[in-house]
């Protein structure tokens, strides 16, 4: 019976050590995670001495969340100074590698820590006397934007543009007059024309508020301010921008933040321009502070501006030539297409569709044709094409890489398309080359084309309005049919290439043009004997080509035999009877 004793008493023994540890284990849980030694001691307490902080607000913390060294009263006469960084810590650490940081400036130089919504400082309090001076239109940037704009870190912003009209029901403004090329972003020129429209229809009962927003941080202030061309260059921080119209109707659009936010040249891009390729530097015309006058452009374009000087834009003194011409712009003007040239007009000339109505097909035309074609009748217009590609719905030219891409190397373009050399395109050859880049972007491949001014004769003074005739433009004796040219991009510039005629309205060619003419497409008695050789030569004493209207061709072939046949039945039906 005595091993079975001392088993029992061995058992008893066991559960006393086990409730003994248990009792142990649960005495230091309580120690490290009960409310603690610091439970004991309530803000309350802290204010029975501290009267003067009963109405202190630091968000949720209390006293003893930053000053945790107290575990009893009386505590010690000097506390352990708290540290900021132990909640803040990313504020701290941006902090640090600012310029207020690195002066040792501490928090409570401009933070009132016990009460924070009490005596904020803010930039001013020892900013006092900062002119800023050197800042241009310096009243508009101190107005819209804070400092941490251009003095903080360099974040994203945005603009946004309100437009609010005062007008009854019937004046509500429909999404087609605010973005008529319905791709949901306002680009400069329809800006423009939104307001040539208010401004005629609800003149002083529309109301304009611009605004910018650039998220900046007071903790992170960098030693030096953003460079203009941080807000007004190609690649500014105002990344995203919105218009938004109330009123009777109302619409919010993206938009071009250059709406809101003009760009500056950039003295880097400045090399590439065409004044910066001739080697004229930044202070040949920019001898002082004043803006550049048309004296400044005489220096180099004389014979330019003598037909100028007599148009009715200078004589009213009703632009410069920089309202025009961007001696900044690193693409030339020639360069520009149709649209790009109508946008220049439309800076000052704002409600050229109102005044243009009685055109039918109003859009149409200006997508194809510059203001110059009309108001300037001595410049000499050019019907000009280019191969573009579309892509996610939209068009655009070839570029020179897209092209040696598709020869696989870099190529002399203009010995590939005038293989002859007789600077003279004709449809084999255009044929031959544009087939080569079909089999590197085949369905995307389209030829594009307008009219434009390829000599300008500054002079826009014909009004042109007054005697709209269609069939100036809208027949074979149009005059820019003597004036044809295929442009391709070069390695460094743009080839204007000569093509014969009609050359692009051939086959396989005139399935990928993208223009025709209302009225050409249609044959003559002259195509028809063109087509036998007894026909007469063009105005360049070559024969023209047939081009689209092959299509009609085939079609009087296909009549005439259908004629021919029904004819010979007729006969066949009356002999045979008889």
């Amino acid at each position: 019976m005595m091993p079975k004793r001392r088993a029992i008493l061995f058992t008893k023994s066991s559960t006393s050590a086990t409730i003994s540890i248990m009792l142990a284990i649960i005495l230091v849980l309580l120690a490290l995670f009960s409310p603690s030694l610091n439970a004991a001691v309530t803000p309350d307490e802290c204010l029975d001495c501290h009267e003067a902080y009963r109405k202190s607000n630091h968000g949720k913390a209390s006293c003893v969340d930053c000053h945790n060294d107290i575990t009893a009263f009386p505590h010690r006469e000097k506390l352990v100074k708290p540290l900021c960084k132990e909640c803040h810590k990313e504020t701290s650490a941006l902090y640090a590698k600012s310029i207020h940081g690195a002066g040792g400036l501490s928090c409570k130089e401009c933070h009132a820590v016990h009460f924070l919504d009490k005596d904020k400082k803010d930039c001013l309090f020892c900013h006092k006397k900062v002119a800023h001076d050197s800042l241009p239109s310096k009243e508009k940037h101190l107005e819209s934007m804070g400092c941490t704009a251009c003095h903080g870190t360099k974040r994203g912003g945005s603009a946004k543009v309100q437009l609010r009209v005062h007008v009854s029901k019937g004046g509500a403004i429909g999404k087609e007059m605010i973005d008529p090329d319905k791709n949901s972003v306002i680009d400069r020129a329809e800006f423009d024309h939104l307001l040539a429209y208010l401004e005629k229809n609800h003149k002083d009962l529309y109301t304009m508020r611009k605004s910018y927003s650039v998220p900046g941080d007071v903790h992170g202030v960098a030693k030096k301010a953003l460079q203009c061309d941080e807000c007004h260059g190609e690649g500014n921080i105002f990344k995203e921008a919105r218009l938004r119209l109330s009123g009777v109707s109302s619409h919010t659009f993206r938009a071009d933040p250059k709406i809101l936010i003009p760009e500056l040249p950039s003295i880097k891009d400045y090399k590439a321009t065409v004044h910066g390729k001739k080697g004229i530097a930044c202070s040949d015309c920019h001898i002082s502070q004043e803006r550049i006058s048309d004296d400044t452009c005489l220096k180099c374009h004389k014979e330019v501006y003598g037909v100028y000087k007599n148009s009715v834009h200078t004589k009213k003194g009703a632009a410069l030539c920089t309202d025009c011409h961007n001696p900044h712009s690193i693409t030339a003007y020639r360069e520009y297409n149709a649209k790009q040239r109508v946008d220049v007009c439309a800076r000052c000339h704002k409600d050229y569709l109102e005044k243009h109505t009685w055109l039918p097909h109003t859009r149409l035309h200006f997508n194809y044709l510059e203001c110059s074609t009309c108001h300037s009748p001595e410049s000499q217009k050019s019907i000009v094409f280019y191969i573009g590609k579309r892509s996610d719905g939209k068009k655009q030219a070839l570029t020179y890489r897209d092209i040696s891409d598709a020869y696989s190397s870099h190529v002399d373009l203009k010995k590939i398309i005038d293989a002859d050399g007789d600077n003279l395109v004709i449809s084999q050859e255009l044929s031959d080359f544009f087939l080569g880049l079909q089999k590197k972007f085949r369905e995307e491949l389209f030829v594009g084309g307008s009219i434009i001014v390829t000599k300008v004769h500054h002079d826009y003074s014909e009004k042109g309005t007054k005697h709209k005739v269609c069939t100036t433009c809208h027949s074979h004796n149009a005059p820019f049919y003597d004036s044809m040219y295929l442009i391709l991009p070069d390695a460094e510039d743009q080839l204007y290439i000569p093509v014969k005629g009609t050359t692009l309205g051939a086959a396989p060619i005139s399935v990928f043009t993208d223009l025709s003419l209302l009225g050409e497409e249609r044959v003559t008695i002259n195509d028809i004997k063109m087509l036998f050789g007894v026909g007469d030569k063009g105005r360049s004493g070559q024969a023209p080509e047939l081009g689209f209207k092959w299509i009609d061709l085939l079609g009087i072939a296909l009549f005439a035999i259908i004629l021919i046949f029904i004819i010979l039945h007729i006969i066949a039906r009356i002999f045979l009877k008889r």
